[in-house]
């Protein structure tokens, strides 16, 4: 699970995180989902910073989808890799959704 900060306070702005906010994808509020393609050159691996930026990506996406305000990742619990690495030009798809609210902060969970 990642949870989110949403900046419900003060009326947007400042927040961080990004994700486009825009929430493209999932169906219902607070979900969303992202899918990345990268063209095959060589062969090459992905790097596992790579895949926790775009599951941050698309856990801001969904928090700020339903809250409708800038969101920042406050904290991360385990990230488990059930696959030593991907090649490049592997499809990878990263599925959020907001588990809980309250207050200003929500839980997001990411598969």
């Amino acid at each position: 699970h990642i949870v989110s900060e949403s900046d419900l306070i003060g009326g947007g702005g400042g927040g961080g995180g990004g994700g486009g906010g825009s929430g493209r994808g999932g169906g219902s509020r607070g979900r969303d989902s992202r899918s990345r393609l990268s063209p095959p050159r060589r062969r090459a691996r992905i790097r596992a910073g790579l895949v926790l930026r775009l599951m941050d990506l698309c856990a801001c996406a969904s928090a700020e989808k339903l809250s409708g305000h800038n969101s920042v990742t406050l904290s991360m619990d385990d990230v488990t890799f059930e696959e030593p690495f991907m090649d490049a030009g592997d499809i990878l798809t990263v599925k959020s959704t907001v588990n809980a609210a309250w207050g200003t902060s929500m839980e997001v969970g990411v598969l």
